[in-house]
């Protein structure tokens, strides 16, 4: 039983079902939400992962406590830790400087507490980092928290 050539069957290999060169709603949102999570990922990720570098940077300065186990000491150990973990170019008046990524001197709270009964240091450390958004151009704040703590026992 054979078709007539110029007469398409409804099962042809060029033509599948649903694609007829229209582009629905939700393949648009789907789209969307992709591109979005992708800009959001370019963003956040690189904070993340310095949100990171900042938590192996305090178990580092929590380790290097047994010698002293002064908070003072600690304290300034973790914030010269923190600004060495990377730099950002910025531009002040015209001149483009490197500074710390993330600095020590105002958008830092660092709280140590030390327990004596049983010798435990602990640091609760939580900073602000403003990032101006790419394509966006607005700035915007992110906020992360690092809580460590070392037995010293």
């Amino acid at each position: 039983m054979n078709c007539p050539r110029n007469e398409r069957s409804r099962f042809s290999i060029g033509r599948r079902i649903g694609q007829d060169g229209k582009v629905n709603f939700l393949t648009l949102l789907l789209i969307a939400g992709v591109l979005a999570a992708g800009y959001a990922g370019y963003v956040y990720v690189p904070l993340y992962l310095q949100n990171m570098d900042v938590n192996h940077r305090c178990q580092e300065a929590l380790n290097s406590t047994w010698r002293h186990f002064s908070a003072q000491r600690t304290k300034d150990d973790v914030l010269r830790r923190i600004h060495a973990i990377d730099t950002i170019e910025k531009e002040i008046g015209g001149d483009v400087r490197t500074l710390p990524a993330i600095d020590p001197g105002d958008n830092i709270d660092v709280r140590i507490d030390q327990s004596v009964s049983p010798r435990v240091l602990s640091i609760d450390m939580s900073y602000e980092r403003e990032v101006i958004l790419p394509l966006l151009g607005s700035p915007h704040s992110f906020f992360f928290s690092v809580y460590c703590e070392r037995d010293m026992e």
